[in-house]
């Protein structure tokens, strides 16, 4: 799925340390590299990339442990350098994680800003009590 970008309300209002992801964010997506700029961004969102890459990042983005040697050596004969795969690697690792992250921070700014007797009903139902 596409990822919202991590500057989101839910995320500022919770997480102190926003504005470091941010900055690893930029230092991912936005410094010199051997993967263009673009490319680091693209993954980084989530959003599809084609041919042997884009099968990669959305492994790594999705079930990384099921990266392979044989992942890498379709890469490396595809023309890939070690580089732009480490890059490309990082970059939609990064990318799942802050998704991830920000989901969670979205479910506690939405259940943080329930009454006190919402709570108690949510909590129960999610755990199977009502």
């Amino acid at each position: 799925p596409q990822r919202a970008d991590y500057s989101t309300a839910a995320a500022t209002s919770f997480d102190p340390y926003a504005m470091k992801m941010t900055r690893l964010r930029h230092a991912v997506t936005s410094s010199p590299a051997s993967l263009p700029v673009v490319v680091r961004q693209t993954i980084t969102a989530g959003r599809n990339i084609s041919g042997p890459l884009g099968s990669y990042v959305r492994k790594v983005a999705e079930h990384a442990y099921e990266i392979t040697d044989e992942d890498i050596a379709s890469l490396h004969a595809a023309n890939y350098t070690d580089d732009e795969i480490f890059e490309a690697t990082v970059s939609a690792a990064l990318g799942a994680g802050l998704f991830r992250l920000d989901s969670v921070l979205r479910a506690f700014d939405a259940f943080y800003s329930m009454r006190p007797s919402q709570q108690t009903l949510s909590i129960a139902s999610s755990a199977g009590l009502t």
